[in-house]
């Protein structure tokens, strides 16, 4: 073996070499301090995004089926929302706008839905309950990215205006109200067997049609409309006979018209006949009606109208389209109606 050279005497000593496992222990060592260093600054922040990856992707799946049932949930409600307010009535427009209240994107719609229809039925009632929802900003909002004709005017707006136009015009009522009654009053008291007994007191007209309200009273004096049974017609009304004041051939009754005195609920009239020139109409019959006969204006006379007892119009209505035969093996036996009494009060 040979022996180890030694440096020469008086030659500097050659600088130790560094030890490379050392210095990369030292990196390592180091990199590693500053990782975890790192993720305990940032543990909060790294958990809170793997939180949110979750939720995404537990949403990605939840979502689209949720948001599917509460869409086809929304249309159900306003399906049956819809069907109550065909129903027309205000009650049924109120119970619908009940049901959709909670859905401030729908409720409009329904609105909307509901107006038109009121509008072209001229109904006042529906259409002063609808008012509030078609005047509503935020249900105009609802109903903005479908704006209406040339001019794109909010759907709930033009249906507001026209609305508050209808609104502001008289109602049928007041527009074909007949006069209060200047002339003699009458009571008449009608009868249903079985059923009870109803007064009905009418006020009469001998400015509108004078010769027709001479007869009435004629009759009354004579007895004659209280000599046979009445009938009940929920469409017609009340008919009974004895007007002629048991005349063998009496004259036709002259058409008597004259403007603002309509066939209105409650009034008393003649019945037209066909046959007759000029108008006239049959001597012997008395109608009251117990609904408006606007196709009647002009036609037959109207001389009397109800001012007591109104409230039984409606009854002897239902009662005409609910009495029973009374036999039955006879449909045609009905129970009878008659025209108790007439009689003129002080």
């Amino acid at each position: 073996m040979s022996p180890k050279t030694q440096p020469p005497a008086g030659s500097p000593a050659s600088p130790p070499r560094p030890d490379v496992r050392t210095e990369d222990a030292a990196v390592r060592g180091t990199d590693d301090f500053v990782g975890a260093s790192w993720l305990r600054e940032n543990r909060n922040f790294l958990l809170f995004l793997v939180l949110v990856i979750l939720v995404v992707g537990l949403a990605s799946d939840f979502v689209p089926g949720f948001l599917a049932a509460r869409k086809a949930e929304s249309w159900t409600r306003f399906e049956e929302a819809r069907n109550r307010a065909l129903g027309g009535t205000l009650e049924d427009v109120r119970a619908a706008l009940e049901i959709l209240e909670d859905d401030p994107e729908l409720q409009p719609w329904l609105a909307a839905n509901a107006a038109q229809r009121a509008l072209l039925q001229q109904d006042r009632e529906v259409l002063e309950a609808l008012l509030p929802v078609l005047e509503d900003p935020d249900a105009r909002e609802a109903v903005a990215a479908f704006p209406v004709g040339e001019s794109q005017e909010n759907l709930l707006e033009v249906l507001a205006d026209r609305a508050r136009q209808i609104l502001s015009e008289p109602s049928e009522d007041e527009r074909f109200r007949n006069p209060e009654p200047a002339g003699p009053r009458a009571k008449i008291t009608v009868t249903v067997e079985g059923e009870g007994s109803y007064d009905i007191i009418v006020g009469l007209y001998p400015d509108a049609a004078p010769e027709t309200v001479e007869r009435f009273l004629a009759a009354v004096e004579a007895g004659t409309l209280t000599a046979g049974e009445a009938q009940l017609s929920s469409f017609q009304g009340l008919s009974f006979e004895g007007l002629a004041a048991g005349a063998e051939d009496p004259e036709p009754i002259p058409l008597e018209r004259r403007w603002g005195y309509f066939h209105r609920a409650g009034t008393l009239s003649t019945r037209q006949n066909p046959t007759a020139d000029h108008g006239g109409q049959f001597p012997d019959t008395v109608l009251l009606h117990f609904d408006p006969m606007p196709h009647l204006d002009g036609l037959s006379n109207v001389f009397g109208q109800v001012v007591e007892g109104e409230e039984h119009l409606a009854t002897l209505k239902d009662l005409a389209g609910s009495l029973q035969p009374t036999d039955p093996d006879d449909p045609s036996s009905k129970p009878a109606v008659r025209v108790e009494s007439v009689e003129i009060l002080p």
